[in-house]
């Protein structure tokens, strides 16, 4: 998982800060954008992609990790591919090995990378990285986590 430094100032801050900061934020200009996506014939949210320098084997792991997202959610993933003509779209998931397992946390617009490198093509690590593109992030990182003391009764 990656973070943009505008998400990292927001991790680092302290809890008094903090506050303010998701207050300043506002809904207008969110910390972990949304995808701006049209909804199908089927009403579910369609997220284009593109596989890239991964192998048939790896691909088919990669679409089996989308297929397990699109089974559980409300979201349906297009592939668009440059070489068969496709217009691109603007906002699109770009599945290429640039080295270890990460996305950025959200959409950050344009084409956006979801690496998987070596170790990195199988079901489970495609799906997580996946989860991180679309804006989730995991929950004890989560903005505000500190925000919040737990007790323990004994």
């Amino acid at each position: 998982m990656r973070l943009t430094p505008r998400q990292t100032r927001f991790m680092n801050a302290r809890p008094k800060r903090l506050r303010q900061m998701l207050m300043d934020a506002g809904s207008e200009d969110p910390v972990i954008k949304k995808w701006d996506v049209q909804q199908d014939d089927t009403e579910r949210w369609v997220v284009p992609y593109q596989l890239d320098f991964i192998s048939k084997k790896h691909k088919g792991k990669v679409k089996s990790a989308l297929y397990m997202i699109e089974q559980e959610t409300c979201i349906r993933f297009t592939e668009v591919d440059r070489t068969f003509g496709t217009d691109m779209p603007e906002d699109y998931l770009k599945f290429t090995d640039m080295g270890g397992c990460w996305s950025y946390v959200g959409r950050t617009g344009g084409r956006q990378i979801v690496s998987l490198g070596v170790g990195c093509k199988e079901l489970g690590k495609a799906a997580h990285e996946t989860m991180h593109a679309l804006g989730f992030i995991h929950e004890h990182q989560s903005f505000g986590y500190q925000l919040f003391e737990i007790y323990y009764l004994k």
